[in-house]
C-alpha cells in the first residue's frame, strides 16, 4: 500500500480538492486497494478570529460547489496536520508548503518522497472567489491524474 498525502496551508481548499480527484482517480484504475489518500494542511490552525473563521465557511462553500459540479463530495479531515509517519509520497501544493514540510520531516527518521504537485505549485484561492477555486479544481485535475498515472508507472500497479 502506498500512502500519498497533498499538503497546503490550512487543509480547506486545494489540499481536500486534490485528496478527493485523487480518491476518484485511484478509484476509476481500480487500484484503491493498493493507494490511500489523505489530506493536510502546513498550518491548521485552532480558534481562529471571527474574520478568518468566516473565510473559512465561504472556503468550504466554493470547495463544495466545484467539487459538485464535477460530481464529487470531500469526505475527509479539514483539520488534519502534516503526518509524520506511514507517508510515502508528499505533493505540497505550492513552494512554501513545500519548504515547510521538508523542514518537518528534516529530523524525522521517515523520509517520504516529497515534491511540488506540479512545476509552479497550484495558487492558493483563499479569499478569492468561487472562479479561483474552479481554476484551481482544474488544475489539480490535470497534475493530480498525472502524477497518480506516475506512481502506476513507479510501482507497477497496472
Amino acid at each position: 500500500m502506498v500512502m500519498i498525502e497533498f499538503v497546503c496551508s490550512g487543509n480547506h481548499g486545494r489540499s481536500p480538492m486534490a485528496e478527493t480527484i485523487a480518491r476518484h482517480y485511484v478509484s476509476s484504475l481500480g487500484i484503491e486497494d493498493k493507494i490511500k489518500i489523505i489530506s493536510s494542511g502546513s498550518h491548521v490552525e485552532d480558534g481562529v478570529d471571527e474574520t478568518k473563521e468566516s473565510a473559512y465557511k465561504r472556503e468550504t462553500g466554493y470547495r463544495t460547489r466545484v467539487l459538485g459540479e464535477i460530481g464529487l463530495t470531500y469526505e475527509g479531515n479539514v483539520k488534519q496536520t502534516v503526518a509524520l509517519d506511514d507517508v510515502d509520497v508528499i505533493f505540497a501544493m505550492k513552494e512554501k508548503n513545500l519548504l515547510i514540510v521538508r523542514e518537518i520531516y528534516a529530523n524525522n527518521e521517515h523520509k517520504p518522497k516529497i515534491m511540488l504537485l506540479c512545476e509552479n505549485g497550484i495558487k492558493d484561492p483563499f479569499r478569492g472567489t468561487e472562479m479561483d477555486y474552479r481554476k484551481a479544481r482544474n488544475e489539480i485535475i490535470v497534475a493530480v491524474h498525472e502524477r497518480i498515472d506516475e506512481i502506476v508507472r513507479e510501482y507497477k500497479f497496472k
